[in-house]
């Protein structure tokens, strides 16, 4: 039997990863520099403060979201501390017992309500139901989302929504299996039965920590579609395994004061609103050799980071004694000959509507060593006999095979002008398992073959790409005119086409189309 605390886990490490990436792309385009001047809640009895109070009823001025109750410091509390523009636009339109299907009706009350800002908590009972058969699909969960999430976005330009990972059911039931008041009380309120029932059996349970992976990944990609929309990165389903018998209510299942209380920290710091903190530093990526590109993951990051800033560092051989290099604040760097006999550390501030954090720094990299001086040829050295006009909107090539691992320095084909210049762009694509083109892997400079000009190899720069031994595809995309330049091929062979508008080539090849044709292309790499 597999471990579901593995999986869990698991799930945990890739949210993790993916949340500062996630976070970057979805809040592209939102209004980061004002605090929102309302609040709205969205989902179950979680948000509603369901049994905080003492008894079997909602207290929704005890909610970790919209509440009023000092102990807890609600979102809407710690917003209100820092912009007095929110108060009394706080609203709860969770409702007790409900699933992620009924938060699209409770995301039109929020747009009614002109809410700034959205916190969305729901699916425990999209899991927690009598039998496993019961619990809602993955499809199912992600229509339903994205339904709530398009309402959202569509009807309240520059809503920032805050979604909540569902809690680690299946830790928790680790934690308080033995305490007979617990399992008392779930069998007495009828919790969750799939998992917390005594008749649950151990595939059961299984089911539902899997189910909870499933769909808290889900929470994840879905909600990387919408700009405004950000996770809390799994730090509620984190904290359910670390619950005290003290943060539950009476039914041992939903959430005391302190328990809300902990819910709003949680999400509060992995949230919108804070200045990030590094949670994993920055990873350099590439060969540390001159003419090679570096590239720098951002690293991890709680707070919802909004924005990157990077600054590349020369530093000793141990890694010590780094100075800033002039203008080198992108998010990749070319190495040049000043940097040979150095490492090279890179260093990155995450900032967010409430501020910047300190810098994070990378690893140092290996002791730049100076360029290559050998070159080498992969492709179709040889200028073919027969000459072809492309259209407009074409990519064209054939697949040639890499013999070693190498680094790309520039595209060349055989080429000959028209009647009228016309533009292409080299385009390079990886093979799959049957050798046909696959992923784009790198794209050239354009270059204009000008009418009337004479037949001869053309040069086209490429990225200092590092590919492993293989069979790539090379290719051209032709554009924007027709009846222009001719290219040279041989009639024998395979060459693959299909359409693609000019001036971006697709981020995979598409149509398997085939010629008998060997076009005159190749690639010097080093």
């Amino acid at each position: 039997m597999k471990d579901p605390g593995a999986a869990r886990r698991a799930w945990t490490a890739v949210a993790l990863a993916a949340t500062a990436t996630l976070v970057a792309l979805a809040f592209a385009g939102s209004d980061a520099a004002a605090l929102p001047s309302s609040i709205a809640a969205l989902g179950d009895s979680l948000s509603r403060g369901y049994g905080a109070g003492g008894a079997a009823t909602d207290y929704p001025a005890e909610s970790w979201s919209t509440g009023t109750d000092t102990v807890v410091n609600s979102h809407y509390l710690r917003l209100k501390a820092q912009s007095a523009a929110i108060t009394n636009h706080a609203s709860n339109d969770a409702v007790s017992g409900s699933t992620m299907a009924a938060t699209f009706t409770q995301a039109g009350t929020a747009v009614s309500q002109g809410a700034q800002y959205v916190t969305l908590w729901s699916g425990t009972n999209d899991v927690c139901t009598t039998t496993v058969s019961q619990m809602t699909t993955t499809a199912s969960f992600a229509s339903a989302l994205q339904a709530t999430l398009s309402r959202l976005t569509t009807n309240l330009p520059g809503v920032r929504i805050l979604v909540l990972s569902i809690p680690d059911w299946y830790g928790f039931w680790q934690r308080f299996r033995t305490n007979s008041s617990a399992s008392g009380a779930w069998a007495t309120y009828a919790r969750c039965s799939d998992l917390l029932g005594a008749n649950a059996t151990a595939a059961d349970r299984q089911a539902v920590a899997t189910r909870i992976n499933d769909l808290n990944t889900t929470i994840a990609s879905v909600c990387a579609q919408f700009a405004g929309c950000g996770t809390d990165g799994g730090a509620v389903f984190r904290l359910w395994s670390q619950l005290a018998v003290a943060d539950l209510a009476f039914d041992y299942f939903h959430l005391s004061a302190t328990g809300e209380a902990k819910v709003a920290a949680a999400a509060w710091n992995a949230g919108l609103f804070v200045a990030p903190t590094s949670s994993g530093l920055p990873v350099v990526s590439g060969v540390a050799q001159q003419a090679q590109t570096l590239s720098a993951s951002t690293g991890s990051w709680t707070g919802s980071p909004s924005s990157y800033a990077y600054q590349w560092f020369d530093c000793d051989s141990s890694g010590g004694g780094c100075v800033a290099i002039a203008g080198a604040t992108g998010s990749s760097y070319l190495l040049v000959a000043g940097d040979v006999g150095h490492t090279v550390r890179v260093s990155v501030v995450a900032s967010n509507a409430s501020g910047s954090s300190s810098a994070a720094s990378s690893a140092a990299t290996a002791v730049v060593t100076a360029a290559s001086t050998t070159t080498k040829q992969f492709g179709n050295t040889v200028a073919g006999g027969t000459w072809v006009s492309p259209g407009e909107g074409y990519k064209f090539g054939s697949v040639f095979t890499l013999a070693e691992a190498g680094t790309l320095a520039d595209f060349k084909w055989y080429t000959r002008g028209g009647s009228v210049s016309q533009k292409f762009t080299p385009v390079i694509y990886a093979t799959d398992g049957n050798g046909n083109p696959a992923a784009l892997v790198a794209t050239g400079s354009e270059v204009t073959v000008a009418a009337g000009q004479a037949a001869g190899w053309v040069t086209s720069t490429l990225p200092a790409t590092a590919l492993a031994a293989g069979s790539y595809l090379l290719g051209l995309a032709s554009g924007p005119t027709s009846g222009g330049a001719a290219n040279a091929m041989s009639t024998s062979g395979t060459g693959y086409y299909n359409a693609n508008p000019y001036g971006s080539a697709s981020s995979s090849w598409g149509a398997i189309n085939t010629e008998t044709a060997t076009w005159s292309f190749y690639v010097d790499y080093q």
